[in-house]
């Protein structure tokens, strides 16, 4: 079964009275849903970092909803720190040219979203509950966090302006009532 087949046991409606609870969340998550299929359907493209996101042939066991779903309840942020974790990942597919995939989003997703806590909050928990959010150990936690950190090259820097694009370009993709195809994240609209 593949990563993003799996059906997701989870609503949205669990999370919405959360502080980490973002309006745009179930638009971010159909977009980065639709980039790693994309990724995945273009075929392989090996960056020398690619293992270490790579899940299991068996998959996480968890659909990319749910995993969301699971940040948001337990990852004690703000709603901004999934904007960000989208400009972060944009940031590794285009500046890293790092082919995001069914087979690695998941743990991708674990690390931008450490980094992104770390960088706008100013609590953050140890990256051993971190770790256990994600299902993971802490090792191996601190060696995605390490990779996920040189794919962004340290440009970790998100202006306002940025910031505020990307979310216009969110809103524009919700009102275009364009369903979920291969999307540019800075250009959704």
């Amino acid at each position: 079964m593949h990563c993003l087949s799996i059906p997701s046991r989870k609503d949205w409606s669990e999370v919405e009275s959360c502080p980490s609870y973002h309006t745009l969340l179930p638009v971010i998550t159909e977009i980065v849903e639709s980039i790693a299929q994309c990724g995945s359907r273009q075929g392989p493209r090996m960056h020398p970092l690619g293992w270490v996101f790579d899940c299991p042939p068996t998959g996480p066991g968890v659909s990319l909803k749910d995993f969301f779903i699971r940040l948001c309840k337990y990852g004690l942020c703000c709603g901004n720190t999934f904007v960000i974790v989208v400009v972060l990942l944009d940031r590794i597919a285009t500046k890293a040219q790092f082919q995001i995939t069914e087979f690695n989003i998941h743990k991708l997703l674990l690390g931008v979203f450490v980094v992104s806590i770390k960088l706008t909050e100013d609590r953050c928990y140890s990256n051993s509950y971190y770790a256990g959010i994600g299902g993971m150990s802490t090792a191996s936690l601190n060696t995605l966090e390490k990779h996920t950190l040189t794919l962004l090259n340290w440009d970790l820097h998100v202006s306002e302006t940025e910031f505020n694009a990307y979310l216009r370009n969110f809103e524009a993709y919700v009102q275009s009532s364009v369903p979920a195809r291969c999307v540019d994240i800075q250009d959704s609209a």
